[in-house]
C-alpha cells in the first residue's frame, strides 16, 4: 500500500522549510548565488532518491475477499507486525470508484453507507490493461460486487461512480480551466506577444494530461 497523500504533505511542507532556510541563510552570507544553487538541488535530489523516498511511505498490505466482504491487512515496514487492518462488509458498501495511476498503482475509493469513505493506493505495478484483464485486485473486487448485486433491489446494489473528471463537478472545473488558459493566452499575446506561444503550450499541455485522464476514467466506467 502507498501513502501517496502523507508523502505529498511531507514533501511540500519539507520543500517550504528548506527553502524558507536558503533564504535566510543566504540572506545572512550575503550571498544570492547560494541560495539559487540551494534550490537547484533541492529540485534535482528527490528525482535521485525517489524510490528510497517512496519506500518510506509504502508498506505491504494484505487484501481478501469473500461472499461477505473484504478485508485489507497492512504491516510494519519490517513486516513482521501487523500496523492496521480494515474488515468491510458488500453491505456496508454504497458506491465505489478505481483509478490506474501512470505510475502503474491502483487506487481503489469505497463510500460506504454510513456516510465514511476509505480509499486504498495499492502498488500493483501494472497498467489498466493488465489489471482489467487479469489477476488483480480489480477484478476480484469486482466479482464480489457483482456477485452481491445479484438479485438485489436498486438501492440495495453497489453503485460504480465515474470518476472526477467525468462527474459535473469535475466537467465543470475542466472546461474552466480551459476557458481560463485561452482568455489567459489573449491577455498574454496582447501584453508579451514574443512569449505567449510558450504560455499557450504550457497551459494546454496540462489539460491535454487532464483530458486523457477524462477518457480512461470514462472508458473504464463504460
Amino acid at each position: 500500500k502507498y501513502d501517496a497523500t502523507t508523502l505529498l504533505f511531507v514533501f511540500l511542507l519539507t520543500m517550504m522549510l528548506i527553502i524558507l532556510l536558503l533564504i535566510v541563510v543566504g540572506k545572512v552570507i550575503g550571498s544570492v548565488q547560494f541560495a539559487i544553487a540551494g534550490y537547484v538541488c533541492l529540485c534535482i535530489l528527490p528525482f535521485l532518491f525517489e524510490k528510497r523516498i517512496k519506500a518510506v511511505f509504502t508498506q505491504k498490505a494484505v487484501v481478501r475477499f469473500n461472499d461477505s466482504g473484504m478485508s485489507v491487512v497492512c504491516y510494519t515496514r519490517d513486516d513482521e507486525s501487523v500496523s492496521d487492518e480494515v474488515q468491510i462488509g458488500w453491505d456496508e458498501i454504497k458506491s465505489y470508484r478505481f483509478y490506474f495511476t501512470p505510475k502503474k498503482n491502483t487506487v481503489l475509493s469505497l463510500w460506504l453507507r454510513d456516510g465514511s469513505r476509505k480509499r486504498w493506493n495499492f502498488k500493483e505495478n501494472k497498467t489498466t490493461d493488465e489489471s482489467i484483464g487479469g489477476d488483480s485486485i480489480f477484478n476480484a473486487f469486482r466479482a464480489g460486487v457483482n456477485q452481491f448485486n445479484s438479485g438485489k433491489e436498486e438501492d440495495e446494489r453497489i453503485e460504480l461512480i465515474p470518476g472526477f473528471w467525468n462527474s459535473k463537478a469535475g466537467t465543470t472545473l475542466l472546461y474552466t480551466e480551459l476557458a481560463a488558459v485561452v482568455f489567459g493566452f489573449i491577455i498574454h499575446l496582447t501584453m508579451h506577444p514574443k512569449s505567449s506561444v510558450f504560455t499557450l503550450l504550457t497551459g494546454f499541455s496540462v489539460l491535454v494530461g487532464l483530458f486523457a485522464q477524462r477518457k480512461q476514467e470514462k472508458a473504464l466506467y463504460e
